[in-house]
């Protein structure tokens, strides 16, 4: 149960469950149902823990509208009185309308389901065709590369091996943005496609949120000169972590720089049967993840996560 709340959380799916929490509440209050006055409260506040925990990257204009629309309409709402229901001997709470009452609904589910859209449109796979798929360059941390290199095929290996596809394996034990920009710069890089799994190492550590943007907009400003392509992996983001995942999102539109949804690893490294120690990839994690790769490298829709 444990694990499944943290996929839940960390592939962003909390996001949606948040939100469906919300608008619950709306739906609660604009009918004539039984409850306790309370209730509508505790339902915003569960879908906004939801929300919140799930460190969904929002742009921060996006963030301070949905806060206010939200607290405007719980301050509203909380504060019309209710009518009685003649099917019960107590009076119960049921909506009187305001002239606000109305708008105000409308934007607060109305803003909640384009937030939706818009989360849902960072969750498709990268639709645009890639030129070459090989050579394949892999940057990478140990998610990938490892703990030991005789202890599993990794993904990129596993990829050469079954589709033929040249590699330059760049992946490393314990990789941070800062020593992937040092390894870049010492290494004569060929024309292909890059495929960047970072960040992990930095989030966890001591990498500063002002560090993490300057190191990964440095490193795709050297991988990205054309006629190279770019994919990256999104970071599944402990909670309130939003700020890396804003930070990522930016840049990969600055370089057209494709997003791997973040759900493709929050799914591998919350399962048991795919890690080591809810990090490292065991072979049958490798295997997973190849074979998620190649549906991205050769275009066809992954309708099942890895």
């Amino acid at each position: 149960m444990q694990i499944q709340i943290l996929q839940h959380l960390l592939s962003g799916d909390a996001f949606f469950s948040g939100i469906g929490i919300l608008l619950l509440a709306a739906v609660w209050r604009n009918g004539s149902w039984w409850g306790h006055p309370g209730f509508v409260t505790i339902l915003v506040f569960l879908g906004a823990v939801l929300v919140v925990f799930s460190a969904t990257p929002l742009p921060v204009s996006a963030h301070l509208c949905l806060i206010f629309i939200t607290i405007a309409w719980l301050s509203l709402t909380a504060t019309t009185r209710r009518r009685s229901d003649p099917r019960f001997e107590e009076p119960f709470d049921g909506p009187r309308r305001s002239p606000f009452h109305s708008v105000l609904t409308f934007l607060f589910v109305g803003s909640w389901m384009l937030a939706a859209l818009y989360e849902a449109a960072w969750r498709h796979l990268p639709m645009q065709e890639f030129s070459t798929i090989s050579p394949l360059i892999v940057i990478a941390d140990s998610v990938t590369a490892g703990v030991d290199e005789n202890e599993a095929v990794t993904w990129p290996n596993l990829l050469a091996r079954d589709h033929g596809l040249q590699i330059v394996d760049l992946s490393c034990m314990g990789e941070t943005l800062a020593s992937a920009i040092q390894r870049v710069q010492g290494t004569t890089l060929p024309e292909g496609l890059v495929v960047i799994e970072l960040g992990g190492n930095d989030v966890l550590g001591t990498t500063t949120v002002e560090e993490f943007d300057q190191q990964l907009e440095l490193l795709l400003q050297l991988v990205t000169q054309p006629p190279r392509e770019v994919l990256m992996f999104e970071l599944p983001l402990p909670p309130l972590g939003n700020r890396f995942g804003q930070i990522q999102r930016r840049l990969a539109s600055k370089y057209h720089v494709q997003l791997i949804p973040k759900c493709v690893l929050a799914e591998l490294l919350l399962s048991p049967d795919t890690t080591l120690d809810s990090i490292h990839l065991t072979q049958n994690g490798h295997d997973r993840l190849a074979r998620a790769m190649w549906d991205i490298l050769s275009g066809k829709p992954l309708t099942a996560r890895p």
